[in-house]
C-alpha cells in the first residue's frame, strides 16, 4: 500500500463519552479506495465458499480471517515468549513447530523495552540453526500510545515511508501502550481496539496484543468487555510446571477453539558471557506432543492433602502464589506439626514440584495449570 491510499490516523476533535471522560478519534475511519464490500446474489454463496474454506497464516492457530488476535496470560505465563515464536516463524518463513506459514514482514513494538527481547531473538536464532536475523523482523523499541492519535500517525507514517508493509504489528504489552487511561473503562478499551483498527486498515495487516489475565483468571483478559468482544482469535498462555507452558486457543472466529498445546522452555545459550564470566543465555518454546498425553493423575492420599494446601495458602496470601513456608504452615494447620506430617510434607511437595503439578519461581510457589 503506497503513502497515497494510507488511511490517516487522526483528524477532527473526536467524540467524547461524558461517563468516562475517554476522548475516541472519529475521522480516522474513512472511506478507501478497493475492493467493494458489497455483496447480493449468488455472490453472498462465492464468499461463503471462499471463507469455509480456510487459509491460515498459522496453521491451526491463526487463520486469514482473523484481524485483530490477543495472547494473554499471567506473570511467568510465558506469553512473550509464545508470541514471539510464532512471529519469528513469520518472519523467517520458517515452519512453526511443523505447521505451514505464510512468511511476511513483523514488526514488534517492544513496549516493555528491548534489553529482554535482544536476547530472546538471539536465542530463537541460534536454537533454530539460522545464523543471520532477518530483516523482516522489525523491533520498535519502547511503547506507542494507542489514545495519541498524532502517535500513531507518525508510526504508520515512518512504516510507510521505509516500505515496511508488515503482516503484523506486535503490542507487547497493551498495557504499556494504553497510556494513563483505565484499562477497566469500556470506552477506553473500546478506543484503544479502535486504534488497532486503524493500524490494520493502515497497514493492511493484522495485530497481534500481549496482554495481561485479570485477577479473577477464569473471566480471562484483564480490561474492560470491549477487549475480548473486539479480538477474531483469543491464546491463553499457562504456566504447566518448571519450564513448561500451556496455550489454549479461547476463541478462534473461523476455526474451531478448546485445543490446548504444551511447550517446553529450552535454555539456550547465546555464546557470549557478561562481566563475571557466566554464560548469557534465553528461553525458546518447544512444542511438545506428548506432553498432552501425559497429563498428570488424579492426585490422593497425603500427596493431595498437600496439594490442597498450597491451594489454602494461595488463597490466604491474596495473591497468584504462596512461599514455600506458607505453604508449610498451612498443610501444618490442616494437619498438626507433628513428625510424621512433617515427613509428609517434606516428601510430596517435592514430589508435586518435580512432577509439575506445582512450580517454584525465585522463592514463590505457584499451581501449575495441569492437574
Amino acid at each position: 500500500m503506497n503513502k497515497q491510499n494510507k488511511t490517516p490516523v487522526a483528524t477532527g476533535a473526536g467524540k467524547r463519552n461524558q461517563q468516562d471522560n475517554v476522548s475516541i478519534t472519529s475521522g480516522a475511519k474513512q472511506a478507501k479506495k478497493g475492493k467493494s464490500k458489497l455483496f447480493a446474489g449468488n455472490q453472498i454463496r462465492q464468499e461463503m465458499e471462499r471463507v469455509a474454506r480456510v487459509q491460515w497464516v498459522i496453521e491451526s492457530f491463526i487463520p486469514q480471517t482473523s484481524n485483530i488476535i490477543a495472547l494473554y496470560g499471567a506473570p511467568s505465563s510465558f506469553k512473550s515468549f509464545l508470541a514471539l515464536d510464532m512471529m519469528l516463524t513469520v518472519a523467517n518463513g520458517k515452519a512453526y513447530h511443523g505447521l505451514d506459514v505464510e512468511p511476511g514482514k513483523v514488526v514488534y513494538i517492544a513496549a516493555e523495552g528491548g534489553a529482554g527481547l535482544w536476547k530472546r531473538v538471539v536465542a530463537w536464532h541460534n536454537q533454530h540453526g539460522l545464523t543471520e536475523i532477518s530483516d523482516n523482523f522489525i523491533v520498535h523499541d519502547g511503547a506507542i500510545n494507542l489514545h495519541d492519535a498524532q502517535e500513531l500517525q507518525r508510526l504508520i507514517d515512518e512504516l510507510l515511508q521505509a516500505n515496511i508493509n508488515p503482516s503484523f504489528v506486535v503490542i507487547d504489552t497493551l498495557a504499556r501502550c494504553f497510556g494513563e487511561l483505565d484499562e477497566n473503562s469500556n470506552a477506553a478499551m473500546s478506543a484503544a481496539v479502535n486504534a488497532c483498527d486503524l493500524i490494520r486498515e493502515a497497514l493492511n495487516t493484522k495485530v497481534l496484543l500481549v496482554h495481561h489475565s485479570g485477577k479473577d483468571k477464569t473471566k480471562g483478559m484483564r480490561g474492560g468487555s470491549a477487549l475480548p468482544g473486539g479480538v477474531d482469535t483469543t491464546f491463553e498462555a499457562t504456566a504447566a510446571g518448571n519450564k513448561v507452558c500451556k496455550l489454549t486457543v479461547r476463541k478462534q472466529k473461523d476455526g474451531e477453539d478448546g485445543q490446548e498445546y504444551f511447550y517446553k522452555l529450552t535454555v539456550v545459550d547465546l555464546g557470549i558471557k557478561d562481566l563475571k564470566g557466566n554464560a548469557i543465555t534465553s528461553l525458546v518454546p518447544e512444542l511438545d506432543k506428548n506432553l498432552r498425553a501425559n497429563d498428570k493423575p488424579q492426585l490422593t492420599g497425603k500427596k493431595s492433602q498437600v496439594y490442597n494446601a498450597l491451594i489454602a495458602a494461595i488463597k490466604e496470601s491474596g495473591n497468584d502464589g504462596a512461599t514455600l513456608e506458607q505453604w508449610r504452615d498451612a498443610y501444618y494447620k490442616a494437619h498438626g506439626n507433628i513428625p510424621s506430617e512433617k515427613t509428609a510434607f517434606s516428601n510430596y511437595h517435592k514430589e508435586l514440584l518435580s512432577s509439575g503439578h506445582a512450580y517454584l519461581v525465585g522463592e514463590t510457589c505457584f499451581l501449575s495449570d495441569r492437574k
